[in-house]
């Protein structure tokens, strides 16, 4: 799938719900830019990225920087949900300055 990035260029984004059958929560393709800061950055930089797929516990996303793993992030964005940080779960370099990266909701509260 071809999706703009935010900053005029396109990424080409991998399905990710190969896995959709042992999640607790369904994903649902998303291909929407997000901003979002790394909270350890003091400087307040503003990140941009793509929204692959999202669910109510996480997400995976493009991202044209490597993050690392456990690092927190705080969207600047507004999300379709309720949350506003995640952790970085996993990351996977998909070529030259393309990073799909697997975030855990941090905020997340359940409703039930």
């Amino acid at each position: 799938m071809n999706v703009n990035t935010g900053d005029g260029s396109n990424a080409n984004l991998p399905m990710l719900n190969s896995r959709l059958h042992t999640r607790k929560f369904q994903r649902f393709d998303f291909p929407l830019p997000v901003e979002f800061s790394v909270n350890s950055d003091n400087a307040g930089i503003v990140h941009r990225g793509v929204i692959v797929n999202i669910s109510l516990m996480g997400m995976a996303a493009f991202f044209p920087q490597p993050l690392e793993e456990g690092q927190h992030i705080t969207f600047k964005s507004t999300l379709p949900i309720a949350c506003r940080t995640a952790a970085v779960r996993w990351l996977k370099k998909e070529d030259e300055g393309s990073y799909i990266t697997g975030l855990k909701f941090l905020d997340w509260q359940s409703y039930s």
